[in-house]
């Protein structure tokens, strides 16, 4: 079983940099959108 890691804000910002140049090509826009809907912040963790 895979144990569930947490990014701090710094890496989320990291992440959405990365991604937000990445989904300009075509070619990875579809990766970006699954990499986005499996790294949203846990609301209820909070």
């Amino acid at each position: 079983m895979a144990r569930r890691r947490r990014l701090n804000e710094e890496n989320y910002r990291t992440l959405g940099s990365i991604l937000t140049k990445a989904a300009e090509g075509e070619r990875y826009a579809r990766t970006v959108d699954i990499i986005r809907l499996n790294n949203k912040p846990d609301r209820a963790a909070s």
